[in-house]
């Protein structure tokens, strides 16, 4: 199969369609450039729904997976200065859709320590928006967690205001860490242009001991975008091109690499249509591609300790195109797309004295997964009090792994392909797979005096990822033993989530407060385990390896908020997750525990002030034996608490200053969700930085 090929006829395709059709979607359109961040657990306000976290909340957040850690009911594990890998209800990685400005952005890392999320810059992005489990079918197939969405709005002008922008300056003691950032747009109601530029560098931050933490890194980023209103061709179309370039050197991590090149291109296309054309109400067409250039390695960045120096190159290239379209029929307002996506992964690591050229493993065999989808959306009024929300998704899903039969100039136990490995665990070599998902949602909502209740029944096909299905790192004595192998199944089926939720919020004087309740049955669910000789598991030798069990997750949000006097504000909330194996009667590891935060602020006209506790429960139900279960789980983590300042000084409408204090007591913490170790069989959990006293200075124009 000609990968390069068949993505570049997909794209010449779309562009055709999206000209024929002059696409676009009003709902797809940011009209504002104010910075928000919009959390949907629909349809509770509190919980999410249409809430507005405003700038200042971001703080100085190293990337978007540190901002989303603010959002209650979503937690995280870092392994560095930056990567934060979100978790929402509990599931994490690909069971969370993360939109880049319309792009899925795929990283290099099989580790994880470029997650999508990571090439997100806090300031670069109009609006965020979190979507709590299943709220819609628009944004990809599977995400059965919830889905992100960083977006750009489009730059407004008056008619004698052509230009306009922000620029913001921050800097963090601890780690040493200063960021820059501009933006910048001109233009006028025939088009515009935006010029967005960033650079960041930090050192080795300090946990709450005093303890150095491998978080070292620096990034520079450049987005060019530019828009164009068709005046002259259509009314009420316009088109947006966006060209964008982050590079993130020398990043450190406290797992056994680090990663001296993280790079990442994104060219994106957009067009808009905001008049009906035939049975549509307005149409929206999307094509982009990202490609993520990604090299670590144990020697460049630091002493060697393993046993011989290792690198690994990447590169990950993903291409998407969507058209969508609004429609009214049947008595509701419809929303019907076309998406389809391919996702290329290669990543070959090598092994030896230097120079460091001997082939050892093909952890991604040149991996191509492509899905294809349709959906339609309907939303009907039943009364002035109800509302009824329906839709149906299916994708088509292709999976291969065209170099899997590569020959390794290195063979850890004999084996020297990818294809070995797979034989080696389950008896099958890598084949063109191909999957038919169908997905659904049903949500029904209800006011009542003084709030809404709603319920919703949803079914999220998930297929594998290119690492549960693909995965072949080979390992031997040179490397420890075999439980550094971690291999796929090229066979492995799609997870089924079948999702059940209720909830309401409702208020008083001066008072919200809401809670939502969700259970989740999920067949075929894909466990990361550890080979023990389990049903289809021909070996028992503790490599990592993949399998499909049942499993129930299941857990509740509460929230609420509460004005006892003018400019005072106090608000908390909780959130908690259970998740079961249910087949052998154990509990998932990576889950997180109880977690709460409880929040005071005071508002004057030109300033504010305010404190906010994190706590986390102990986590007792953790898998921390790799010989009897998964070993995922560093410990059974402890509770923990710390308290954060945060204030803003305006100095006028234009500029404005933004303070804190991170970790006022210099608590030693960490979240329970950690990572793997690419050294070292055990998991890597990284404690998050102590005191931490920041700075940000703000202008607008």
């Amino acid at each position: 199969m000609c990968k390069e090929t068949h993505a570049q006829l997909r794209i010449v395709m779309a562009i055709g369609l999206a000209i024929g059709l002059t696409a676009d979607v009003s709902a797809e359109t940011i009209t504002e450039t104010t910075r928000t961040i919009t959390v949907e657990s629909e349809p509770l306000p509190l919980l999410g729904g249409n809430r507005v976290i405003p700038e200042e909340g971001r703080g100085v957040a190293s990337d978007g997976g540190e901002l989303l850690r603010q959002v209650p009911g979503v937690s995280g594990s870092r392994l560095g200065g930056k990567g934060i890998d979100p978790a929402i209800r509990g599931m994490s990685q690909n069971r969370i859709n993360i939109l880049i400005d319309g792009a899925f952005v795929f990283g290099g890392c099989p580790n994880r320590m470029d997650p999508p999320a990571s090439f997100a810059n806090i300031e670069a992005y109009d609006q965020v928006t979190v979507l709590k489990g299943m709220q819609t079918l628009q944004h990809g197939a599977g995400g059965p967690g919830g889905t992100v969405l960083f977006e750009r709005g489009t730059p407004k002008f008056g008619e004698d205001d052509i230009f306009n922008g922000k620029a913001a300056a921050s800097y963090a003691g601890n780690g040493d860490r200063h960021s820059l950032f501009v933006d910048a747009a001109t233009g006028n109601d025939r088009g515009y242009l935006r010029l967005q530029a960033s650079t960041a560098e930090s050192n080795n931050y300090e946990d709450g001991s005093g303890d150095k933490v491998r978080s070292a890194y620096e990034e520079d980023g450049l987005v060019l975008n530019a828009g164009l209103n068709l005046l002259n061709l259509a009314e009420d179309t316009r088109v947006e091109l966006s060209l964008e370039a982050t590079r993130a050197d020398d990043v450190y991590y406290a797992g056994g690499m680090d990663a001296p090149v993280d790079d990442n291109d994104t060219v994106r296309f957009k067009l808009f249509h905001d008049k009906p054309v035939g049975p549509f109400t307005s149409l929206f067409g999307e094509i982009y591609q990202t490609d993520v250039e990604h090299v670590m390695d144990n020697y460049s960045l630091r002493i060697l300790t393993a046993p011989m120096r290792m690198r690994v190159d990447v590169d990950s290239i993903t291409d998407g195109v969507r058209l969508q379209a609004d429609l009214n029929a049947l008595g509701g307002e419809w929303t019907v797309g076309f998406e389809d996506q391919n996702s290329d992964r290669d990543a070959l690591r090598f092994a030896g004295p230097l120079p460091v050229t001997m082939t050892q493993s093909y952890m991604w065999p040149d991996v191509g997964i492509s899905q294809t989808g349709v959906f339609a959306e309907g939303e009907w009024e039943l009364s002035d009090v109800s509302l009824l929300k329906a839709g149906l998704r299916y994708d088509h899903v292709r999976a291969d792994a065209d170099k899997a039969d590569v020959v390794m100039n290195m063979g850890p136990g004999g084996i020297t392909t990818a294809n070995g490995l797979y034989q080696h665990y389950y008896g099958v070599t890598a084949d063109k797979e191909t999957e038919d998902n169908v997905g659904g949602l049903l949500r029904y909502e209800r006011d009542f005096d003084g709030g809404t209740w709603f319920a919703g029944l949803s079914r999220t096909v998930r297929t594998a990822d290119a690492t549960e299905r693909f995965m072949a790192a080979n390992a031997g004595p040179m490397m420890g033993d075999f439980r550094m192998r971690w291999v796929g199944d090229p066979d492995i089926d799609p997870e089924k989530h079948h999702q059940a939720e209720i909830g309401a919020a409702w208020n008083g004087n001066g008072w919200n407060t809401g809670v939502v309740a969700w259970a989740d049955w999920v067949d075929d669910y894909i466990l990361r385990d550890r080979a023990h000789g389990q049903a289809g598991i021909l070996r028992s030798d503790n490599a990592s390896i993949y399998r499909n069990v049942d499993a129930r997750l299941a857990g509740f949000e509460v929230e609420g908020d509460w004005r006892p006097a003018k400019n005072w504000k106090v608000a908390a909330n909780a959130a908690y997750v259970r998740a079961k194996n249910t087949d052998e009667d154990r509990d998932i590891a990576q889950t997180p525990p109880l977690e709460l935060t409880a929040s005071v602020d005071y508002e004057q006209s030109n300033w504010s002030a305010g404190a906010v506790l994190r706590a986390a429960a102990k986590q007792t139900k953790a898998e921390t034996d790799l010989t009897v279960d998964s070993g995922l789980d560093v410990d059974e983590t402890s509770g923990w608490a710390v308290l954060d300042l945060h204030g803003t000084y305006r100095f006028n409408k234009l500029s404005a200053l933004d303070f804190g204090i991170d970790n006022l007591f210099d608590k030693t913490y960490a979240y329970h969700l950690n990572r793997g170790n690419d050294f070292d069989p055990t998991s890597v959990q990284v404690n998050e930085p102590g005191r931490n006293a920041w700075v940000k200075v703000k202008l607008t124009w």
